[in-house]
């Protein structure tokens, strides 16, 4: 099977990490997988071959300088045909069998894999903005998709009327790497040392790209409440910056002077590039914040790391954390309730340590690479047994899907 996946950011995010988790597991199961992105300036290009992914880029739409999104969204209609022109290209020259699309706004390639007779997956990891937006997703997906994989069932309860075909969609949460994801002593050591924390410091970690819906204010304000208490409590955030986010960057770093964080001290920033699973041993508690989210592969990290989460009760993340048993979950944007659980917390080793072996034990079973691998051999036998005969026309043998389970164990004998 040969698959085309198509991420439209240049900025490596949770898309791009889960094609590169899956695409090892995925190529010993007979899928090779080709990923698109369009040629602009970001990180996920270099990130994703020097891992090895095979990667495609494609003509961008997108103005070099920050104009509004309505002036994205019409430079993407007007180049709409030659976007479909270059993926039918795309799929005739790799002989693709199938295609897969990060988030159903793009619907370029859902066209193109339709004029030429291929099945379409279309991943909802997000909540997709607006009710407004979130309708026009829908509808793009009820009509161009084979089959629908969404981040939990929060994300597909959130798109109207998703739920009247459970037939097609299907459910799974981001897989983590739990072998390179866990604890290790010296590891920790080396990380804080290079960050130059304290083996005594109190460190709050969140992974996510600096962009406003990731909501770092809440954070940082959450932090100037604990360190009233907790003058040891330091915070780091990895992740990259957006293009087009300098300002959000700059208000941040704004907002932490105004509630007296001093950057670089109390508030870390660092891009971590594929160093994360590094980086991220310096933490004792994650954060996730988030305020558009669906079921964020951060949070799968920070658990396989045996980490407490709090995080913010958005899109499918209750699916994630067991409130009080691997973490807690506070509203949106509620800095004064994540400040006291945090400090709950703080207060209370045991129940740290308590939480974050459950919280490891809970990535183990529902996050690996192979349980998300199961579920995707799910969706792309279920939309290739609705397109028996191939691309033009080429045999491709039929019949009714294969009955898989979702534990990932023995993926290939269920597929025999």
């Amino acid at each position: 099977m040969r698959l085309l996946s198509l991420i439209p950011s240049p900025v490596f995010s949770g898309p791009h990490n889960h094609d590169l988790r899956l695409s090892s597991v995925l190529a010993g199961e007979g899928v090779s997988t080709t990923i698109l992105l369009p040629e602009e300036p970001g990180d996920a290009l270099a990130r994703l071959r020097s891992a090895g992914a095979v990667v495609i880029t494609c003509p961008s739409h997108r103005p070099d300088v920050p104009v509004p999104q309505t002036v994205v969204h019409a430079l993407y209609l007007a180049k709409l045909v030659r976007n479909i022109r270059f993926v039918r290209g795309v799929i005739r020259k790799q002989s693709i069998d199938l295609v897969q699309l990060a988030d159903p706004f793009h619907l370029h390639g859902a066209i193109a894999a339709r004029m030429e007779g291929l099945p379409v997956v279309v991943h909802l990891i997000g909540m997709g903005g607006s009710l407004p937006a979130r309708s026009m997703g829908a509808l793009i997906t009820c009509r161009l998709a084979t089959v629908i994989m969404t981040a939990g069932t929060g994300v597909q309860a959130a798109y109207p009327g998703l739920s009247r075909l459970r037939r097609h969609v299907v459910s799974y949460f981001s897989p983590v790497d739990v072998s390179t994801f866990v604890p290790n002593r010296e590891r920790r050591i080396a990380a804080r040392a290079e960050l130059g924390l304290g083996a005594e410091d109190v460190v709050i970690g969140y992974i996510a790209r600096l962009h406003p819906e990731k909501d770092h204010f809440t954070c940082l304000r959450a932090v100037s409440l604990i360190r009233k208490r907790f003058p040891s409590v330091r915070f780091v955030m990895l992740g990259s910056i957006d293009p087009g986010c300098a300002e959000y960057v700059a208000s941040l770093w704004r907002t932490a002077g105004a509630v007296d964080l001093q950057p670089g001290r109390d508030v870390i920033h660092r891009n971590a590039g594929a160093s994360v699973a590094h980086l991220a041993q310096v933490f004792d508690i994650y954060w996730s914040t988030g305020v558009q989210e669906g079921a964020t592969t951060s949070i799968g990290e920070a658990m396989a790391l045996a980490l407490p989460v709090v995080c913010t009760d958005s899109g499918s993340v209750r699916e994630m954390v067991q409130d009080g048993m691997t973490g807690c979950v506070v509203g949106s944007r509620d800095f004064e309730a994540l400040a006291r659980v945090t400090i709950h917390l703080i207060e209370n080793s045991a129940l740290r340590k308590q939480m974050g072996r459950s919280a490891r034990e809970q990535a183990v079973r529902l996050f690996s690479a192979e349980v998300c691998a199961a579920k995707h051999l799910e969706a792309y036998r279920t939309a290739l047994s609705y397109f028996p005969s191939g691309r033009r026309g080429r045999p491709r043998r039929s019949g009714p899907p294969p009955d898989f389970s979702s534990d990932g164990n023995s993926i290939r004998a269920r597929m025999r």
